[in-house]
């Protein structure tokens, strides 16, 4: 998915006339080369790949984020402008501490103010799916939609079904990955 992504941010250009076909034509300046080669890294480890043909009408930002989501990843746009992305890794800190004294907003040109006071948390109680399917395009059973089907930890009988269906995994092993994080979320 890293070097995919890659090459539709540089751009696509066909060979008689240079013509720019596909993807944004950035500059390698614009773009963060860091995130990516690091992502391409991870993405060879873990054995992600990103196979799809693209039938419809998509924008870049739509094709450039369905490209990253296949290795568990986003597209962002640092402060300086370069567009790279940003991916879930095993080694990341699954929980975090916020200091609400400590909690203050400012403007470019203003003071800084504290916030804690404006400051609340609301909690989603709504019941939850208790099992994930996700309908992936499986190249190892003649390119045909199979389901791969993740059930909640404690449950023996699933109520609630949630079903996704995911463009560019091709596997049984990624799919499975895919569909246990959708679930922990």
């Amino acid at each position: 998915p890293g070097a995919l992504i890659l090459a539709l941010l540089r751009g696509i250009y066909r060979a008689s006339d240079g013509k720019r076909i596909a993807g944004c034509g950035f500059t390698d300046a614009r773009i963060d080369m860091d995130s990516l080669k690091g992502f391409m890294v991870r993405c060879a480890a873990k054995g992600y790949r990103f196979d799809f043909v693209i039938q419809e009408a998509m924008n870049a930002q739509t094709i450039l984020e369905t490209i990253a989501s296949a290795g568990l990843a986003t597209i962002t746009r640092q402060n300086n402008g370069r567009i790279g992305v940003v991916w879930f890794a095993e080694d990341q800190p699954i929980e975090g501490v916020i200091n609400m004294a400590a909690m203050r907003v400012g403007t470019q040109d203003g003071p800084l103010t504290t916030i804690a006071s404006n400051f609340s948390v609301q909690y989603d109680l709504v019941r939850t799916a208790d099992e994930f399917q996700l309908e992936f395009f499986d190249r190892d059973n003649e390119w045909t939609w199979q389901p791969m089907r993740v059930i909640a930890p404690g449950v023996d009988v699933p109520q609630r079904t949630s079903s996704e269906n995911v463009r560019g995994v091709t596997t049984m092993a990624h799919a499975a990955t895919i569909a246990r994080f959708s679930m922990a979320q």
